[in-house]
């Protein structure tokens, strides 16, 4: 309505201003000289700075036209005061273009600043701004002597929902979760879309237990089915809880356990965890070695060693065992046991699982190249396997290197596939298309049954190694091994046994029909470089070392 009017009074002052200026030139310009000042100088407040610029010049011309056809003298007093008042529309005009241009400018600044610290899909602060509500929390917190709570959730079943309806409904589904999880939350705490399908959330003056209270608030809320494009869909999360000064006092370490509690609650989907000193042992020295690590991934210290093995029916090798090891220049050789767990609460542990399936995979190129094709196995993490980038990864690997994916095979623990069944059973599902290899490694040691990793798309389980070493005394453990081979035969499945340190277990094995068997008994782990002359080398029957 108030454009509308705005727009009717120009429309009258441009009809007024055109008959004042057509009296001006038939009569005594002087006598109207006033009225079309005052229109001028309106208009000047009301148009746009372009539209009210071009009326000034066509006024102030048919003043000068009037002048000159009336002849009256410019230095007279009263011919004067249209171009006074001429003078005051154009400094308004100056005026109101200058502000125009600055409120351009802040309103620039600002949609600049809102990319910088919202996030452009749910419109929810990002990383950037969640950290800066972080800190100014803690501030607050440390300066009245109360307390901080952080929460950082996943969505569990996230990547099923992009998989069966495509990404476009997953970010529908990322935008219905901002107002679901704001409607458990106060005006003065922070929900933050920090990547992906993660969430944070800063909690001004809550302790550990207010904040569990909000983590089943928020587990409810995203349990509620939300409907997407007429579809009903059901994901679930989990959470994980840092309280300050409890468990941190900076914002880094903060979110940091923060994380490690959340990942101790994906063990056990839909649930919550608050941090505890177990969950993160060794303080100050763990620290400093993760730092280490990172720098490790850009030096050369990371290598990876092979070992054999054995296809049982014909004597003959035809995979290796990657392992990862870590020469640290001040702690000597390391195994995996010692940094891997480090690595994977952080996003180490991605490009750690990158650089050694990229170095297997280049590896067995070489062998092929020179006519020895050998399947290479590569261990993998929960975290790996609950991460959706993953089988790109492997895909852009394979075809970097040109090899074929079934040279490939991933070995996955039983504890790996409990943490999150839906988004295992997804990521696997992805491998499988592309043609890698499946291997349950450790198996025995879980609670899963070989048929249920056979839907999975396995094709293959090592049993651990406790069973295998103590075959030869515990006939229960011999049982479990023989239970093993058993039913892996009837579903199709192919067993691997490791930890084989002996010849005596190696005979036990082989009367037992085992597909393949890996240990010392073999061979040791060695160097890309010594795996062909080894082969060429070696005899028929293994010979412990």
């Amino acid at each position: 309505m108030e454009r509308l009017a705005s727009v009717g009074l120009l429309r009258c002052l441009d009809v007024a201003l055109v008959l004042l200026v057509g009296a001006g030139l038939v009569f005594d310009p002087l006598a109207l000289s006033h009225a079309i000042a005052v229109v001028l100088v309106i208009q000047a407040f009301l148009l746009e700075p372009r539209a009210a610029a071009v009326r000034l010049g066509l006024a102030a011309v048919a003043t000068v036209a009037a002048v000159g056809i009336h002849s009256v003298p410019v230095r007279d007093a009263a011919i004067q005061i249209p171009f006074v008042y001429g003078l005051a529309a154009l400094v308004v005009l100056l005026a109101r273009s200058l502000s125009r241009s600055r409120a351009t400018a802040v309103a620039a600044l600002r949609d600049a600043e809102r990319l910088a610290l919202y996030d452009t899909l749910t419109d929810l602060p990002n990383r950037v701004l969640f950290n800066d509500r972080i800190a100014q929390a803690l501030a607050a917190a440390r300066r009245d002597a109360t307390s901080v709570a952080l929460l950082l959730m996943d969505l569990d079943r996230f990547k099923e929902v992009n998989d069966t309806f495509g990404h476009h409904v997953g970010d529908l589904l990322l935008q219905e979760v901002g107002p679901h999880l704001r409607s458990e939350l106060r005006p003065s705490d922070t929900l933050a879309r920090l990547g992906g399908d993660e969430f944070g959330v800063v909690l001004p003056g809550a302790d550990a237990a207010v904040a569990a209270v909000v983590a089943e608030r928020m587990l409810r809320a995203v349990e509620r089915p939300f409907v997407v494009e007429g579809q009903p869909l059901t994901v679930g999360a989990s959470i994980g809880i840092a309280c300050s000064p409890e468990h941190a006092q900076d914002a880094e370490t903060l979110l940091r356990r923060a994380d490690v509690a959340m990942y101790v609650a994906k063990r056990a989907p839909g649930t919550y965890a608050a941090y505890a000193d177990d969950q993160d042992e060794g303080g100050a020295d763990r620290l400093a070695l993760m730092a280490d690590l990172a720098a490790a991934l850009e030096g050369d210290e990371l290598f990876v060693h092979y070992q054999p093995q054995l296809d049982v029916a014909t004597g003959r090798i035809r995979a290796v065992e990657a392992l990862l090891r870590w020469r640290h220049p001040k702690r000597g050789m390391l195994a995996p046991s010692e940094f891997i767990p480090l690595a994977e609460r952080s996003a180490l542990i991605t490009r750690l699982t990158e650089r050694v399936v990229r170095t297997a995979v280049r590896d067995a190129r070489t062998w092929r190249d020179g006519g020895d094709e050998l399947r290479v196995a590569v261990n993998i993490s929960t975290r790996n396997l609950l991460d959706t980038r993953l089988v790109d990864c492997v895909r852009e690997v394979l075809a970097g290197e040109g090899v074929p994916a079934e040279c490939l095979v991933l070995e996955i623990t039983e504890s790996a596939l409990m943490a999150d069944q839906d988004r295992a059973v997804a990521t696997i599902a992805g491998l499988r298309e592309l043609g890698v290899g499946i291997s349950i490694d450790d198996y025995g040691t879980g609670y899963s049954s070989i048929a249920y990793l056979r839907r999975l798309g396995a094709d293959e389980v090592k049993i651990d190694r406790s069973f295998v070493a103590a075959m030869r005394t515990d006939a229960n453990a011999e049982a479990i091994v023989r239970a093993t081979l058993d039913l892996a035969r009837v579903l199709g499945f192919s067993v691997v046994a490791e930890g084989v340190e002996d010849v005596a277990t190696w005979d036990r094995l082989r009367a037992l029909r085992v597909d393949r068997v890996q240990g010392y008994a073999i061979a040791r782990p060695m160097e890309a470089s010594s795996v062909i002359p080894w082969l060429r080398e070696r005899s028929e029957v293994p010979v412990a070392v």
